[in-house]
């Protein structure tokens, strides 16, 4: 193609205003974007219109006019054509998506009236805690599998993928290889900034999510297809899409890559039909019109129960965000208990305070904290049996201490589980609140505990820490302490995990990077901060949830669903690990 000539583009930014009275849109001008086309369209150009063609009658160049640029596509836009000699507006042409340029070659097109722009991402803090307890969760007696689905990303549809892939192994302990990622082109890609893809803004670590495939319709058919040959009667499945959707005035549709090709939500119930019946069939979707699959869906799920949660209503766009979708993220942060950075979630979740959260509550939770534009909406089949809905157990516990006399105390929010090994299994009448049962500690849960076997346990929270007293059983007066000052050479807040070696040396971790303390200075050792990988053999590289040492000399570490035994001995792990630890600690979790 011809490059526009200068003249031409300078005459066209010139008459910005002009530009804008030429949109049909009823929206106010600082309502609208226009990006200006860096090339000359032949006449007969069949020109890509989002799902559709139109033919370029004369030689023209292309504004591209965004009458919502802070919602998903497909949603109002215009193609403003002008002739190329004097700038005169030839013809508008209406559509629901972009030139494909636009999403794949986002160079060629100058912004040159763009008042709406997405606002950073912020973290929340100032908010109400709303911890997902997770004690009581029934745990699904079948295989869990999940299928998370995005055709023509942009990064923050990639980054909810991320969120629920982490959520659904570290919170719910999902085998990674139960998991299908389908995206874009069967990579980490995504249309647009920024670049290059290198950490997910949730925690700022690398992407950790596995791409199985493109963001097409017939991969996503033959996952499907490949996980119904597994789904038994007992199983669970979990279906989330995500980017950008249409609606050609009879359905919506899911836009697939690379052309925004429409599946039909016609096309995908069909699809469902076609799996063997099975127990449970969980659906999160997040694009433009998701609310017009609720109904096929439901009408054709062989599952037991069905539970489908929306984005927006049939007609409605779904609103996007800097760094993420804000429906997803609130929905993935509610069934996770917090966001990706570790933030408090906006208001309470657990309304029916049982320690468990259901695919309603998720779903009414980002109903009730949504964004202007979005307009969720879920529907359940049997009715409301999405109030008994659940991802399975939640696996995470935050923090874990030997206590020296044949019981260990493992902490996951504001509860706690006393497990006796000798019997290998969590005491009865366990888990029980913190509150009321451990004097002067924090009532709503803790991040590390080690016990120096001199009589004193350390628990931190935060940037704050105290001593237990484990004869009198309870805080030393004068507690809490800040960490800063009073630990020399340790983290000054959220330390993760840590344990007693029994050698006068205590382990703390944090992140991707673990320090060693000498008990008898007082300090860290010299040469430390230092990175798990190369250290640790097998233990995961990129952290630990907690880790203790129990009374047969072998350290144990945990980590979403999972634990790691580790040979003091021998300094290395020991082979076969690591295994679920709901079915290895008999009642933890």
């Amino acid at each position: 193609m011809e490059k526009l000539p200068q003249n031409l583009k300078l005459l066209l930014k010139e008459n910005v205003s002009s530009l804008i009275q030429n949109s049909t849109s009823d929206n106010a001008a600082n309502n609208i974007n226009l990006h200006l086309f860096d090339q000359i369209i032949d006449a007969g150009t069949k020109l890509i219109v989002g799902q559709e063609q139109h033919v370029v009658n004369r030689k023209s160049a292309l504004i591209f006019a965004d009458h919502a640029p802070l919602l998903n596509w497909g949603h109002d836009c215009e193609y403003l054509l002008f002739d190329t000699e004097n700038g005169r507006l030839l013809e508008k042409v209406p559509s629901q998506f972009p030139p494909l340029d636009f999403e794949f070659n986002r160079y060629l097109f100058e912004d040159i009236f763009t008042p709406v722009r997405f606002e950073p991402s912020q973290a929340i803090t100032d908010v109400i805690a709303g911890a997902l307890k997770g004690t009581f969760l029934p745990f699904i007696q079948g295989e869990r599998y999940a299928i998370l689905f995005s055709g023509m990303s942009n990064n923050r549809h990639v980054n909810d993928m991320e969120f629920l892939y982490r959520t659904l192994i570290d919170t719910y302990g999902f085998k990674a290889a139960n998991i299908f990622v389908l995206n874009h082109d069967g990579t980490l890609n995504y249309n647009g900034g920024p670049t290059p893809i290198v950490a997910w803004p949730g925690d700022g670590t690398a992407y950790r999510m596995k791409v199985d495939g493109k963001g097409i319709q017939a991969d996503f058919e033959k996952i499907l297809e490949k996980v119904g040959k597994k789904l038994s009667e007992k199983d669970f499945l979990l279906i989330h899409t995500n980017n950008h959707g249409g609606h050609d005035g009879t359905q919506s549709n899911l836009c697939t890559y690379p052309s925004w090709a429409a599946y039909t939500a016609s096309d995908f119930a069909a699809k469902i039909k076609k799996l063997p019946k099975f127990d449970t069939l969980m659906v999160m979707m997040e694009q433009c019109h998701s609310g017009g699959f609720i109904n096929p869906i439901l009408t054709n799920s062989p599952a037991k129960s069905t539970h489908v949660a929306a984005a927006c209503v049939e007609l409605n766009n779904s609103a996007g965000g800097a760094d993420f979708d804000p429906y997803a993220l609130d929905w993935i942060a509610g069934v996770t208990g917090h966001y990706g950075d570790n933030s408090n979630l906006k208001q309470n979740i657990d309304t029916t305070a049982d320690g468990r959260i259901s695919a309603s509550e998720a779903h009414n939770y980002a109903k009730a904290v949504k964004v202007a534009f979005d307009t969720p909406v879920s529907g359940d089949s049997p009715v409301n049996c999405g109030d008994k809905m659940f991802l399975g157990r939640t696996a995470s516990l935050k923090a874990s201490v030997n206590w020296g006399n044949g019981k260990i105390y493992f902490f996951k929010n504001d509860r706690y589980y006393r497990y006796d090994w000798a019997n290998d299994k969590v005491d009865p009448n366990y888990p029980k609140l913190i509150a009321g049962n451990w004097n002067g500690l924090w009532p709503n849960g803790i991040d590390a505990a080690v016990n120096y076997g001199n009589g004193k346990a350390y628990f931190f929270k935060g940037s704050e820490y105290v001593r237990y007293d484990i004869a009198a059983d309870k805080v030393d007066a004068g507690y809490p302490k800040p960490i800063a000052g009073n630990w020399n050479g340790l983290w000054t807040s959220n330390i993760e995990a840590a344990v007693s070696w029994g050698n006068g040396k205590v382990y703390f971790f944090k992140g991707t990077e673990y320090i060693r303390w000498d008990i008898a200075a007082d300090k860290v050792d010299a040469g430390y901060p230092k990175p798990i990988a190369g250290n640790w053999g097998s233990l995961w590289a990129n952290g630990i949830e907690s880790a203790l040492l129990a009374d047969n000399k072998k350290a144990y570490f945990f980590k979403g669903g999972q634990y790691t035994r580790y040979d003091v001995a021998s300094n290395a792990i020991d082979s076969g690990y690591p295994v679920s630890t709901i079915d290895n600690w008999h009642g933890l979790v």
